[in-house]
């Protein structure tokens, strides 16, 4: 048990990603790659995983949620248009997936050797079978961080099973690979509401600027003059009196 606790400490908590990931150098550039995800978002990757019971439940609380911050944050990067930006918060969160499993391969390293140190074959374990939509690589290399993790719970179990670790061993352990799997999907929310904000700062921006064309525009038109308006084509009385009078008197003259 000694040698499960500090080799590569796999008891130790090892919390990767903070829900507060370094802040990108935001700077603007004129161009940059194409997002295909926005482009071809109807396109969905389909797998398989299977998963036991405690799994499944992270995959339910992680990663499907995780898929949802994952397209919010490629349509608000869309709306920003820095792609520099883009390129900086996609490496961090690949950093992070990264960090996680090399976390729990070196876990599952130590495992693995006490195993074959006491001579134990892996327990079995009727696990369910999950088909995940991918619509975002981020997804894809999600998934491969619970495949790991899977194969780290059951050789766990088996060490818990045949009594080489006891019962706050394995719970400590497990604690450590939820925390570890949930700190992907808090990275992956924390950009998504952090460019949320910024895609709404844009599009108040944008609608300042079209009331101020709407505004110029109303400005510039031209002015109708009320008097203009209002007043009817002018006729001179006095002469169509005059006319009248002419008419009437010799009308009158030829009935005498």
């Amino acid at each position: 048990m000694e040698e499960l606790i500090d080799d590569n400490k796999l008891i130790a908590s090892e919390s990767i990603g903070t829900n507060n990931p370094a802040q990108p150098n935001r700077t603007r550039t004129q161009s940059g790659p194409v997002n295909l995800i926005e482009r071809h978002r109807g396109f969905i990757a389909r797998t398989e995983i299977e998963l036991s019971p405690r799994m499944a439940s992270y995959y339910t609380s992680f990663f499907n949620r995780s898929q949802f911050y994952a397209s919010t944050m490629r349509r608000n990067l869309i709306i920003i248009n820095k792609p520099d930006i883009e390129l900086e918060i996609l490496k961090r969160i690949d950093e992070v997936i990264q960090e996680v499993n090399d976390v729990i391969d070196g876990k599952y390293t130590v495992a693995e050797k006490l195993l074959k140190q006491n001579r134990v074959k892996l327990a079995t374990q009727q696990l369910a079978t999950r088909e995940p939509n991918i619509i975002d690589p981020i997804g894809w290399k999600y998934i491969g961080t619970f495949r790991k993790a899977v194969r780290f719970e059951q050789a766990l179990t088996t060490l818990w099973l045949t009594c080489i670790i006891d019962d706050k061993a394995f719970h400590a352990a497990m604690d450590d690979i939820r925390g570890n799997l949930r700190s992907v999907r808090n990275t992956i929310n924390t950009f998504s509401l952090e460019l949320r904000k910024e895609a709404m700062g844009r599009r108040d921006e944008w609608s300042r600027r079209r009331e101020i064309r709407n505004g110029n525009a109303v400005d510039q038109a031209p002015s109708v003059d009320n008097n203009e308006e209002n007043s009817s084509p002018s006729v001179n009385t006095n002469q169509n009196t005059e006319q009248f009078d002419e008419s009437e008197k010799t009308s009158v003259d030829e009935a005498a």
